[in-house]
């Protein structure tokens, strides 16, 4: 979204901001001309604790009622634009475990009957927005599979990189093989540690998680600055999620910087039109969207 507030500024737009954590604010417009209603609830376990829930429900936790407040009266006004980034207006749990399979729109196959109250509490986030944003065909695939047709416009969102910022290079490609991102479950690594060429792979992100059998190198945190020079070093780019990715940024970096790609079919950047490798596939995205908000805005 950091993407986007930016493309805000630079057209005039003035924005505030209402969130919940990590500290509650609620500076808005008396009367915006359009509100973007992006993650609502994006806080996977943190309603888990019942005595987060009793103190939400008993107006003990006023900023929780508060926010929650600030939610209705904006579905209520209907001058929305609802934004996923991932699942967590349609699941409650961590990286959708279920991956969306879903015995009917109310039961998923873990049968988490939390999710189902979920999903009637934010249906109205998808029936009344003028327009709901995915950021790929398959995120909104999956996401729609949850939650049923809605008469609500849909839009996909294209990645939110500046595709000359990466480049083939010429030089010498000493990792056989880069991930990038946080080792977890559903981005692959169990995939990865079992993966015959585990010992080849370069990792950088978040430090594994303690007790992670990570049988290659891992290079810690690196700046977003720096990855171009990361990938320009990579033969090949390793991303095997377990759930369905709603993007997958890195693999659209990794593509635009040569890499081979070593992937699976649960990658939302492989479902555009477009090959990841292709600049147009993101070149002036945040400036596309922002122009079809602005014609909502107006109508």
């Amino acid at each position: 979204m950091r993407v986007h507030l930016e493309e805000a500024a630079r057209r005039g737009h003035v924005v505030r901001h209402t969130h919940r954590f990590p500290r509650f604010t609620a500076d808005c417009h008396q009367r915006p001309d359009v509100t973007i209603m992006a993650d609502v609830w994006n806080l996977p376990g943190h309603w888990s604790h019942p005595l987060r829930r009793i103190a939400s429900a008993s107006h003990v936790d006023r900023a929780a009622t508060e926010y929650r407040d600030r939610v209705r009266r904006v579905i209520d006004d209907r001058r929305f634009v609802h934004y996923d980034n991932a699942y967590v207006d349609v699941c409650r749990q961590s990286y959708l475990p279920c991956n969306g399979k879903m015995l009917n729109r109310d039961v998923c196959l873990l049968r988490n009957q939390r999710c189902r109250v979920l999903r009637e509490q934010t249906r109205p986030l998808y029936e009344r927005s003028i327009v709901n944003c995915f950021v790929s065909p398959l995120h909104q695939q999956v996401v729609l599979g949850m939650v049923g047709p809605t008469a609500s416009r849909g839009s996909v969102v294209r990645p939110l990189l500046d595709p000359a910022s990466f480049s083939v290079s010429s030089g010498a490609r000493d990792i056989p093989l880069l991930y990038a991102g946080p080792l977890v479950e559903a981005k692959g690594a169990k995939s990865m540690i079992a993966h015959p060429r585990a010992r080849e792979i370069v990792g950088v992100g978040p430090a594994p998680t303690a007790g992670s059998t990570w049988l290659g190198t891992w290079l810690g945190y690196v700046a977003p600055s720096e990855m171009p020079k990361i990938y320009a070093r990579a033969r090949e780019f390793i991303f095997l999620p377990r759930w369905p990715e709603p993007q997958g940024r890195v693999v659209v970096e990794a593509a635009l910087s040569g890499c081979l790609l070593h992937v699976n079919s649960r990658v939302g950047a492989l479902s555009f039109d477009l090959p990841p490798d292709a600049p147009a596939l993101s070149r002036g995205a945040s400036a596309e969207w922002w122009t079809l908000i602005e014609e909502l805005a107006r109508s």
